[in-house]
C-alpha cells in the first residue's frame, strides 16, 4: 500500500486544527483567520510544488494506527486530487 505524503499528513493536521479552532472560537476569530491563513499557504505551497492531495490515503493510515477498523473495501484504484475541492471550500468559508 502507498504511504501519504508529509504534506497529506500536515494539511491532514491543519485541516483538523482549522475545524478546532472554528468550533473554539468561532468563524470570526483572530485564531480563525490566522489558522485558515496557514493552510492555504500550505494548499498553494503544494500547488507549487505540483503535488497533489490524497486524504483518504492519510485518513486511512492514521486509522491503522489507531487501531480502528477498516470499513471500506480497498480497490487499489488512486483517489481523485482533492486539491481543487479543498481550494474551493476553504475559498468559499464565511469571513466576518
Amino acid at each position: 500500500m502507498a504511504q501519504p505524503t508529509p504534506d497529506d499528513e500536515l494539511l491532514l493536521i491543519l485541516l483538523r486544527n482549522l475545524r478546532n479552532v472554528v468550533y473554539t472560537f468561532g468563524e470570526s476569530s483572530k485564531q480563525h483567520m490566522s489558522m485558515r491563513a496557514m493552510v492555504l499557504e500550505h494548499l498553494e505551497e503544494m500547488r507549487r510544488k505540483g503535488l497533489t492531495t490524497n486524504l483518504n490515503l492519510a485518513r486511512q493510515q492514521e486509522r491503522q494506527m489507531q487501531g480502528v477498523e477498516q470499513t471500506s473495501v480497498q480497490t487499489g484504484t488512486q483517489q481523485p486530487d482533492d486539491l481543487p475541492q479543498l481550494m474551493e471550500t476553504l475559498a468559499t468559508l464565511k469571513l466576518e
